[in-house]
């Protein structure tokens, strides 16, 4: 499991993550205060506030680092 902080800004953005992650198998989890929704999900991560950073959680069973390579245009560093 990795953890990394995330920001979606627009609209745009969501989708484009989304997309990316859909190419990936495992579960993805965004959490923001105490709700969290599937990552895989575009309506899901539209209902978030996108004004606030979410914090994205990767179940997988290999190496985390080529999904964190893929949407590192999001990560807030």
């Amino acid at each position: 499991m990795e953890k990394v902080t995330v920001s979606l800004p627009s609209v745009e953005a969501v989708k484009s993550f989304t997309n990316i992650i859909l190419d990936y198998n495992g579960d993805f989890d965004l959490l923001q205060g105490h709700y969290a929704i599937d990552a895989k999900s575009l309506n899901g991560v539209l209902s978030m506030d996108l004004s606030r950073n979410m914090e994205l959680v990767i179940h997988t069973q290999g190496d985390a680092s080529e999904i964190i390579n893929a949407i590192d245009e999001f990560i807030v560093k």
